[in-house]
Formats: structure tokens, sequence, C-alpha cells
């Protein structure tokens, strides 16, 4: 049994008989194509974008903001909303090295896209750097096999990228959940070449010499500067921290006439920097309590008797 219904019953809604029932059928909202059958798609509709982390609401329609032409040496600033592109674009006459320094507050995450000719997208780029307010550093490689660095310290992100003469769309894509304020600017650099191992892009090169970014050191900037260890005012031994004179606490970062508990767990008072116990509490900072005895028993300390 062939049941039909004609194009026009379908793009404005009708009914037709089949297996004795009368179906109804529903208006298409979409375009009608040639076989007769709707899309389903609303016209004209609204596309929002989900941030690719996952940590963003939905973006609205107008997804990009558009600075325009910037100049190198220029400091720029804008706040992104999340979900949105920060658009600009960039004019070498020549190929350079070029320092981003980029500030970011410390819940931001942003990813950094550089494309030339095109704006970029996700998908679309030449070069991307990921920018985590909440990381201290992390290396990141770039789709063309060079090594390139990203240092964020005190919300401050520095990198370095070598580009060719010609147009540079840049992007930076707020993948947060709040709206962000980001500035940038770009700086030319010496050749980097002159330097050894191009200082491993972990630095910049002045007259022959890396000057490292913060988080890196050595004459090639290869090293990574390791976490500071019992506060710089002790010796770390076998698991734990050994105070060198005038410093105490697990971190050794107390000095020693201060209390490394300055309440005192509530129990008792610093003095000269040592917890002076009330009664009924003993400890470092007051915070074990003293057993009694009565008659030879022994009373754990917060029970009463009756």
């Amino acid at each position: 049994m062939k049941v039909s219904a004609s194009r026009e019953d379908r793009a404005r809604g009708g009914s037709i008989n089949f297996l004795g029932l009368t179906w109804q059928l529903k208006p298409s909202d979409g375009p009608v194509l040639n076989n007769g059958l709707g899309t389903g798609l609303p016209v004209n509709s609204d596309v929002a974008t989900l941030p690719s982390g996952g940590r963003g609401p939905w973006a609205g329609r107008n997804s990009s903001i558009d600075t325009g032409n910037i100049e190198v040496g220029r400091r720029v600033t804008q706040e992104v909303p999340p979900g949105v592109f920060w658009r600009s674009l960039l004019h070498l006459s020549q190929p350079q090295f070029l320092k981003f320094n980029i500030s970011l507050g410390k819940d931001a995450l942003f990813g950094v896209y550089i494309r030339k000719g095109l704006p970029p997208s996700h998908a679309q780029y030449d070069y991307m750097e990921r920018l985590d307010g909440k990381e201290k550093w992390s290396v990141v490689e770039s789709p063309r096999e060079r090594r390139s660095i990203q240092t964020v310290v005190l919300n401050e992100a520095v990198f370095v990228q070598y580009l060719d003469a010609g147009a540079w769309h840049l992007a930076f894509y707020n993948d947060g959940r709040e709206r962000e304020m980001v500035s940038f600017s770009t700086n030319i650099m010496d050749s980097v070449q002159e330097c050894p191992r191009n200082c491993h892009g972990n630095g910049e090169c002045n007259s022959g010499v890396c000057h490292c970014f913060p988080g890196f050191h050595g004459m090639d900037c290869s090293k990574a500067a390791c976490p500071v260890l019992c506060s710089g005012n002790g010796q770390y031994d076998k698991g734990s921290c050994v105070c060198y004179s005038g410093w105490k606490g697990p971190e050794c970062d107390v000095p020693i006439t201060q209390c490394i508990d300055p309440l005192c767990s509530g129990h008792g008072t610093c003095t000269d920097g040592n917890c002076v116990c009330s009664v009924g509490y003993k400890g470092q900072s007051c915070a074990e309590g003293e057993s009694r005895r009565v008659n030879g028993v022994v009373i754990p300390q917060g029970c009463v008797m009756v």
C-alpha cells in the first residue's frame, strides 16, 4: 500500500488516511526538500556555541569581538564574555620573532589562535597556545613542531612565536565561565638563532645571551625552576625540613619568635614564640587534652564527674 501527501500538504500541515486511521501532518517550519519532506530545521535560528573545555555557559549569536588592526609594541585590552572570540589583525612587513605578553585573571581559561591570511577558528589555525590562569607555567608543542613556551606567573603569560611577513589574524577565545579582562602586547625580538639552542623557546635572546622567562634558568633556559623547598629557610632531608637557626615549622616558614598557631588552638596564650596552655591542655599548640586521675581512675578530657 502506498500513501503519499503533496508537498504543499506537508509544508502547511494536513491529514491523510492510512490503515483506516486519519493521521494529522505537522506543519514544517523549515524549507521543503525536493523529495517533499521538510528539513525539520528552524529558519534563521540562533546558533549557540558551548566552550570546548566545558567550563563556560552558552554564548549568544554574536560570538566574536573585532578590534581591527593593532600595532606592534602597543598594548590592547578587552573584556571578553564566555564563549566569545576576541579578534584582531597584525601586519608584519618582514619575518619576525614576536614576543607576546599577555595579562589574564587567575581563573581565566583562554585559547590563543594565530593564523595567516584568514581568521582562525577552533579547527583552523597555524599556531595555538592554551593559557590557564590556574597554572604557574606549562610547555606546549605547536602544530608546526616548534617547541613554544607559555609562562604564567602572577597571571602574566609570555611566549615567543616566529611569524612570516604578511597579515596575521589573532583570536583570544574565552573558554571559562565568567567575563574576563585580558590584555596583551607584542614586541619584536632579536633573532634567537644567535643564542645557544635558541634559548629552547623559554627565554629572550639579547646580544647572544639568553634572558630566561620566569620558571626557567640555565645558559640556554633549558632547566625548569624547582619549587623552593623549606621556604628557603632549611634543608630537606628524608621527607622533612631541618630548619636553620631562627626558623621553625614543617616548612620552616615561622620565625622562632612566633607561635606556629598564634591562637594556640584557643586553649592557651602565645608567649615568646611558645604556647602556654590552659589547665587541661598540652602540646605544641595546646591542641591535646590532658587526662585526669580521680582515686586512681583515669578520666578522659571532656568527661564530667556526676
